[in-house]
């Protein structure tokens, strides 16, 4: 319907442009571009938006674990071995 083509399965024509399907091609396109912008928003969109949220909820949690201990994070930081050279 987005592209104009009439399918008349009487006469066994099809007519690109026809009379009939201007009624139908405002409506077509608005369908054909709001799937377009939900799939968008299922696939890209709301993945990023939960995974920014639990970004910010680890980062403020080690802030606030910081802020508790000072001394933590230095001493963590010392314990752990230092990964090794490629040879």
């Amino acid at each position: 319907m987005v592209l104009g083509m009439n399918v008349d399965f009487i006469s066994r024509e099809v007519l690109l442009g026809a009379p009939s399907t201007q009624w139908w091609r405002q409506l077509a396109t608005a369908i054909a571009f709001g799937l377009t912008f939900a799939t968008v928003l299922t696939l890209i969109v709301t993945p990023s938006a939960l995974m920014l949220r639990a970004n910010v909820a680890a980062w403020r949690d080690r802030r606030r674990d910081v802020k508790r201990d000072p001394g933590a994070r230095s001493s963590q930081s010392a314990q752990r071995p230092l990964p090794e050279a490629a040879e």
